[in-house]
């Protein structure tokens, strides 16, 4: 599920910051000599890359604290079935021994 969330995440951000790079790149074609708008527009550039970098990294903490999660689960089942099964063997040796 997370990984469907995470794969149609990116195909929008990819997107919209392709989309914003793209509007800053004309804009800067037809601004002039504005130095305003070359600033704005290199911000435009330089920024939506970085943002999408940093929407990666997050994404990713999160599923590795799903993981994180599941596995501290799956390490009490696997805990509470090894008490369970060393009774379980000590009552047979017990049993086996008389």
């Amino acid at each position: 599920m997370c990984q469907r969330l995470r794969t149609n995440y990116a195909y929008f951000a990819f997107f919209f910051h392709n989309y914003a790079v793209m509007t800053s790149i004309f804009a800067l074609v037809i601004a002039g000599v504005n130095p305003f708008i070359y600033a704005v527009s290199i911000a435009g550039i330089l920024i939506p890359p970085y943002s999408a970098f940093q929407e990666q990294k997050i994404t990713d903490c999160r599923a590795m604290k799903e993981t994180n999660l599941a596995m501290d689960r799956e390490m009490e089942n696997l805990k509470f079935n090894n008490e369970r099964l060393q009774e379980e063997n000590a009552s047979i040796e017990g049993s086996v021994g008389r």
